[in-house]
């Protein structure tokens, strides 16, 4: 019914819509690739390497740098963010999991199988921000860690728990926290997320309802922080990760800072 009070009749088709959790594109110019990955679902990490492919053929094999948007990402499955390290690492840990027994310890090692071994050699920026959460920080963690990556944005979301549905004699149900992520350094990604080598800080950076309780007062501080203009938008991330690529020397540096414990 219209705001007239006539009726109109609409006819709805149901279809199966497919969500592109990856997308990709390349700045022909610089030759610089950046695939954005929305969330981590079963075929993130195959389309991924497709995407990537794609675009390594699109820069005639000349592709100077990658730009790995996880920024908005709230996760997903572990396997699949594994599975996406896993192209850009040849061996090493990923990620693990303790908890309260044997079987809440798992291991996610690397693999030359799946490993794209030019994106491999290149330069490569990981955009994160306070919405990057789980999976997503599975992945900006190995490649920071494992030095593959410099992590730029703002500290991510902190979420890095295994919860576990115990049924009770009542029928209802308890949900308890069994065990907790840790990324190859050995550090809890639960509560103190993903430190970037290069924070950006200003309001459009500001993270929404940031916590200040004691846990999150102890994350890994900044190693370099970037304050920038109130006009500064999101779609500027890329062309700062496009410059630092393209800056050997600030790269390599930004690369070697190290998330400091203890702020």
């Amino acid at each position: 019914v219209n705001e007239n009070g006539a009726r109109k009749t609409i006819t709805l088709v149901r279809r199966k819509i497919r969500y592109e959790s990856v997308t990709g594109d390349l700045n022909a110019s610089k030759k610089i690739a950046s695939i954005k990955i929305r969330r981590f679902d079963n075929d993130a990490a195959k389309d991924a390497s497709e995407e990537l492919a794609r675009l390594e053929r699109m820069s005639r094999g000349k592709l100077a740098g990658l730009v790995l948007d996880l920024r908005s990402n709230p996760g997903g499955l572990v396997t699949a963010a594994a599975g996406l390290s896993d192209l850009f690492l040849d061996e090493g840990l990923i990620v693990s999991t303790d908890g309260r027994g044997e079987d809440s310890r798992l291991r996610f090692s690397a693999s030359r199988v799946m490993t794209h071994k030019t994106v491999k050699r290149t330069p490569k920026v990981v955009l994160v921000d306070e919405q990057t959460a789980g999976g997503a920080e599975i992945v900006a963690a190995a490649l920071q860690d494992h030095k593959q990556a410099v992590v730029i944005g703002t500290r991510t979301y902190g979420s890095g728990s295994i919860q576990t549905l115990f049924p009770l004699v009542s029928g209802e149900m308890l949900k308890l926290t069994t065990a907790y992520f840790y990324r190859p350094s050995g550090q809890k990604i639960q509560d103190l997320g993903v430190t970037p080598n290069i924070c950006i800080e200003n309001d459009a950076h500001s993270q929404k309802g940031k916590r200040t309780n004691k846990q999150f007062r102890n994350r890994p501080s900044c190693p370099e922080v970037m304050r920038v203009n109130a006009d500064y938008r999101r779609d500027m991330d890329h062309k700062l990760a496009s410059e630092l690529i393209l800056d050997k020397k600030a790269y390599r540096k930004a690369k070697n800072n190290t998330p400091r414990l203890g702020r």
